[in-house]
């Protein structure tokens, strides 16, 4: 079961005693729990607050900058998941969510050690539960772009080579509207997001197959292996020969 869900799901007890900042960019939803304590969350100039018997929630590829206040001491539990069942990319914006008794009473069954190569199918339905009963409490985006910024974003995923005016035609939306509404939604530029996806799909075939840094530079659309090592390294934080060695 761990190896079906390898990547999918990180889940981890987290512990500060002192006031800890730190940026935020994952690639998966994030649902960080508060037990005890207060975070501070800015995402795209609005600050968030979150106390405890709350929950923070950041859709993938959101830049939020968190902030952790002890009272005494800041703890709680993040869970971090690649499918979100039910929900489109955009649907849920990052915000603060009341957590229920029953949610709770799901979170503490989730073991203090780390789990994240170590998950249980109990693990999983737990999660899966959580997801679903916040679901029932979470506010949803009514922006009137989202449909297309939804479509902007699927076809990002599906495609590897193309422009960002081309993307923008493909949405029906002038360039500067769509660069406007995309950084609005996203917190990241439509480059930004592209250089994601392509670090993501570029860290998967360097672990899955054996094809060449120049041949996975092209699959995933850089015109050139020199370009793909610089962006690869700002987003990944490391080096394609990197992976390969683990």
């Amino acid at each position: 079961m761990a190896n079906v869900f390898n990547g999918a799901f990180h889940i981890y007890k987290y512990w500060h005693n002192t006031t800890v900042e730190a940026e935020q960019l994952q690639r998966l939803y994030s649902f960080r729990s508060v037990e005890m304590g207060r975070l501070v969350a800015v995402c795209n100039g609005k600050t968030i607050t979150i106390n405890k018997g709350e929950l923070l929630f950041v859709p993938p590829d959101i830049k939020a900058k968190i902030k952790f206040f002890p009272e005494p001491n800041t703890h709680g539990t993040v869970i971090m998941i690649r499918y979100f069942p039910d929900a489109d990319e955009l649907e849920y914006p990052i915000q603060a969510v009341k957590l229920t008794s029953e949610i709770v009473k799901l979170l503490n069954q989730i073991p203090n050690y780390n789990t994240r190569s170590n998950i249980t199918s109990l693990t999983i339905a737990n999660v899966y539960e959580i997801i679903y009963l916040l679901q029932k409490n979470m506010k949803k985006y009514d922006g009137k772009y989202v449909p297309k910024l939804e479509k902007a974003l699927a076809f990002m995923r599906e495609n590897d080579k193309y422009s960002i005016p081309q993307l923008a035609a493909y949405c029906g939306m002038s360039e500067r509207c769509f660069y406007a509404a995309f950084k609005q939604f996203t917190g990241v530029t439509p480059i930004q997001m592209k250089h994601k996806i392509q670090g993501t799909k570029a860290e998967l075939l360097l672990k899955n197959t054996h094809l060449s840094v120049e041949e996975i530079a092209n699959e995933v659309g850089f015109a050139s292996e020199t370009h793909f090592r610089k962006i690869f390294k700002k987003q990944c934080s490391y080096l394609p020969k990197d992976i390969r060695k683990k």
